[in-house]
C-alpha cells in the first residue's frame, strides 16, 4: 500500500511540474488526425515532425467552449495555407472530452475546410505532457524540436509576435527585439520599466483565454447543484 501511495505521489509531482517552457525539447507524443483527407496525415508523432522538412512547427490546443480558440484556429489555418510550402507545420489539438464538444470541433474543421492537421486529445495525454493550463495555448518549435515561444491566450500582440517568430525560423534569422523598421519612439530601452498602459496592452485579459478546467460539464454540474438546492428548499 505504501509503495502504491509513493508511486501516486511521484506521478503527481511529475505532472505538477511538467510545464513546457522556452528552450525545452518537445515531449514524445502521437495523435490521430481527424481531417486525414484534407491534411494528408493520419497519425502524427513528435519524432516525425523534425525530419528536416519543417523549419517551424506550431502546436496549438483548442476547446469548443473556448471563444478565443475559435478566433485563433481561423488565423492559424490562413497562415498554414500561406506558408506550408516554406516549411511551416501547424497542428491544432482539441482537448474536448464531451461528445458535443468533439462534434463541434469537427464541424469547425469541416466548415472552414481546414487543411492543417487537426487532432483530438480527449484523454488529455498530450495536453498534460505539454503542461497546458490555459486555452488557447500555442507552442512554436524550431527545426530541432526546441520551444522557441509559448503563448497563452489570443491577442493581437500574440498574433504579431507569433508571425515574427515563425518568419524568423523560416529565414533562419534570429528574432531581433528592436527592429530597424520600428520608429525610435516605439523602441523599448533595455532595463527601462514599461508603462502601466503598455503592460495592460501586452498582457492577455480574462476574455482572451479560459482556464484549462472550465469545461462545460463542470459548469453544468454547478448549475444542477444550485437547482437541486432550490427544489429542496436549501439556501
Amino acid at each position: 500500500m505504501k509503495k502504491i501511495l509513493l508511486l501516486i505521489a511521484v506521478i503527481f509531482l511529475i505532472s505538477a511540474t511538467n510545464r513546457l517552457e522556452e528552450g525545452m525539447n518537445i515531449p514524445k507524443f502521437f495523435v490521430k488526425v481527424y481531417n486525414e483527407a484534407s491534411s494528408g496525415y493520419s497519425i502524427l508523432k513528435a519524432v516525425d515532425l523534425f525530419n528536416g522538412k519543417n523549419k517551424a512547427v506550431v502546436i496549438s490546443f483548442f476547446a469548443s467552449y473556448c471563444k478565443p480558440c475559435k478566433k485563433e484556429i481561423f488565423v492559424l489555418s490562413e497562415f498554414y495555407n500561406k506558408y506550408r510550402d516554406q516549411g511551416v507545420m501547424i497542428i491544432e489539438i482539441s482537448i474536448d472530452t464531451e461528445q458535443e464538444g468533439i462534434n463541434l470541433f469537427k464541424s469547425v474543421v469541416d466548415d472552414l475546410h481546414i487543411s492543417m492537421p487537426c487532432a483530438l486529445d480527449s484523454m488529455g495525454m498530450v495536453s498534460r505532457r505539454f503542461g497546458v493550463e490555459k486555452l488557447p495555448t500555442l507552442f512554436i518549435f524550431d527545426k530541432y524540436g526546441y520551444v522557441k515561444k509559448r503563448f497563452e491566450g489570443y491577442t493581437e500582440d500574440n498574433v504579431k509576435d507569433f508571425e515574427k517568430v515563425v518568419m524568423s525560423l523560416i529565414s533562419d534569422k534570429k528574432v531581433q527585439e528592436d527592429s530597424k523598421s520600428v520608429e525610435s519612439d516605439k523602441v523599448i530601452i533595455k532595463n527601462q520599466k514599461p508603462k502601466a498602459d503598455s503592460d495592460k496592452k501586452n498582457s492577455a485579459k480574462e476574455d482572451d483565454f479560459v482556464p484549462f478546467d472550465s469545461t462545460p460539464d463542470k459548469k453544468n454540474d454547478a448549475k444542477k447543484k444550485q437547482k437541486n438546492k432550490k427544489d429542496s428548499g436549501i439556501k
